[in-house]
Formats: structure tokens, C-alpha cells, sequence
């Protein structure tokens, strides 16, 4: 990937969280109770496809880290604990993360990506 488009990527992620974010405040303080596990199945765990190599939102520490750090790890986190849930990130090739959430491998994907009109 050239350096034009990671500085895109880093610059629509910056746009997104915030937005993403704050549709989240909204849908929190639309909701009178906050949502059962089974809304991201029957096993209770709430699982991320993540493409791993976007720091600072998802990154590996070093080659040996078994687990993806960053901020969208840390905010999905964040939302598993808030609904009582155990998180799973399942590492990714980018061009994989629409299709694996298509496909059912994941129940979100927070990994900088945004949205365009064929990704719609």
C-alpha cells in the first residue's frame, strides 16, 4: 500500500472514530437497558475482525504478542465489558474484513476501515 493511502486510512479513521463514537452516546441514550449477550449469538462472545497492522488503532506489539493492542481493540473491549461480554479479536487481511463480516466469521469489525459507496 502506498504512502498516499495509508495517510487516507489514518486520516478517515481519525474522522470516523469520533462519529462512530458519538453514534454510539446516541444509541446508548435511546436504549432503556443495555442489550442481552444473544445479540451477537448464543455463545456470548462478541468477536472483532481486526487487520492488525493500522497503529496506533490496531497493532501487534511485536512479532511475539499473541493479541492485537490499539484503540478500536481497546474501545471493543470496552464495549464486551459494558455488555457483559468476552471479547475475541480474530486477526484479518484488510481486504478480508467486509467478507468474514459477510460470511458470519465475525460479529463487528472495528479495524479503520470507512465507508464508501461499493462497500454500502
Amino acid at each position: 500500500m502506498g504512502t498516499g493511502a495509508l495517510v487516507w486510512r489514518r486520516i478517515v479513521a481519525m474522522v470516523m472514530v469520533p462519529a462512530l463514537l458519538g453514534m454510539m452516546v446516541v444509541a446508548g441514550a435511546a436504549q432503556d437497558a443495555t442489550p442481552s449477550a444473544d445479540v451477537f449469538g448464543d455463545d456470548g462472545v462478541l468477536t472483532n475482525c481486526v487487520d492488525p497492522s493500522f497503529p496506533p488503532m490496531e497493532y501487534f506489539e511485536n512479532q511475539e504478542a499473541k493479541e492485537p493492542i490499539g484503540f478500536d481493540i481497546d474501545l471493543v473491549n470496552a464495549i464486551g465489558e459494558r455488555l457483559g461480554v468476552e471479547v475475541t479479536h480474530i486477526p484479518t487481511e484488510f481486504t478480508g474484513l467486509l467478507p468474514a463480516l459477510d460470511a458470519g466469521r465475525c460479529d463487528v469489525v472495528a479495524s479503520g476501515i470507512y465507508l464508501t459507496a461499493a462497500r454500502l
